[in-house]
């Protein structure tokens, strides 16, 4: 049963508020090193190499703790916004998966940006052989102060996708710094050897959870054969979608016809997309529709707000296919 999106005093769909709001930020890193006489080289581990680095980083879990902290306040005092109730999961160890890299998940945060509750994680890909590190920082709005929901205005959501978007660039800014300390030391002859990062790409995902009876619509409409006129609700989406980032490099407008995929799996949500992929980012903004939970059939299904932003999961499935472009 779909669930019946919210009609405003116009009789049309209300789109004045963005449900759940989640942000996803990466970095691909090229690891490099230059020895004297000789010209830079990738360098290349295997995965007991890669697995020893991890096991340092895991030593040293507190200190990338306490630079996620400091990034978040920093962000924040620089948008002049309220930056309060910083926790830390402790009971988290910093969690480790192949997939297809030693991936690091450190341990989850919650904190205030005035008021506004975000939750938030990031993690670390140190890639074995030839591949490129990944550095991921994420957060979604869980909850607003007085109300009922994780619903925010239009102006809401801009300021919360800008001040969020330093955010994850201080994490990620913090996090790089530590893991080439770790990166260095773990090298035979890093006395002799100058080692840097060489930054491969930025991939950057914006997500919105809407009515089920809007993305639908709009999904509908991003399967018609070109040429066919785009329904109101597809084109309604896009304009919402664009209105709230910028899909173009920094410094450039947004393309206006921003290329639309829709994402669709037996067992998961729905969602369009809009994309923007350049020689080294790629900026994707994502209309999910939200996850829900069945009640009396006499009444509409209501969000499920215990588990994670749809949109959120759609970006982390997105994440690896983006990257591998790079």
């Amino acid at each position: 049963m779909a669930q019946r999106a919210k009609k405003g005093l116009s009789g049309g769909l209300d789109l004045t508020h963005f449900d759940t709001p989640s942000l996803r930020r990466g970095v691909l890193l090229q690891a490099k090193v230059k020895r004297a006489g000789k010209p830079p080289e990738i360098v290349s581990r295997s995965a007991r190499e890669a697995r020893e680095l991890g096991l340092l980083i895991c030593e040293h879990g507190d200190n990338y703790n306490a630079a996620t902290e400091r990034a978040i306040g920093k962000a924040c005092s620089r948008a002049g916004a309220k930056f309060h109730q910083f926790s830390l999961m402790r009971d988290e160890f910093i969690r480790s998966r192949y997939a297809p890299g030693l991936i690091l998940d450190f341990p989850s945060f919650s904190f205030m940006i005035d008021d506004f509750k975000i939750l938030g994680r990031s993690c670390l890909t140190i890639c074995f052989n030839n591949s490129a590190s990944k550095i991921w920082a994420r957060l979604v709005l869980s909850e607003v102060t007085g109300k009922a929901d994780a619903k925010i205005t239009w102006p809401e959501a801009r300021r919360y996708f800008k001040i969020g978007s330093e955010i994850c660039d201080n994490i990620i800014i913090n996090i790089r710094s530590l893991y080439l300390r770790d990166f260095k030391s773990t090298l035979d002859d890093s006395k002799n050897a100058k080692v840097e990062f060489k930054r491969l790409g930025n991939l950057t995902f914006f997500g919105i959870d809407e009515p089920l009876q809007l993305v639908e619509s709009a999904i509908g409409g991003a399967r018609n054969p070109a040429g066919r006129r785009a329904p109101s609700e597809m084109a309604t989406l896009r304009k919402k979608l664009t209105s709230l980032v910028s899909l173009g490099p920094k410094g450039e407008d947004p393309p206006r016809e921003p290329k639309i995929r829709v994402y669709q799996r037996s067992l998961g949500p729905a969602a369009m997309f809009l994309g923007n992929v350049g020689d080294n980012s790629a900026t994707i903004a994502i209309a999910s529709a939200p996850r829900t939970v069945l009640t009396e059939q006499a009444r509409p299904p209501k969000v499920d707000r215990s588990k994670p932003s749809s949109s959120l999961a759609v970006s982390k499935d997105m994440a690896h296919h983006i990257a591998s472009k790079f």
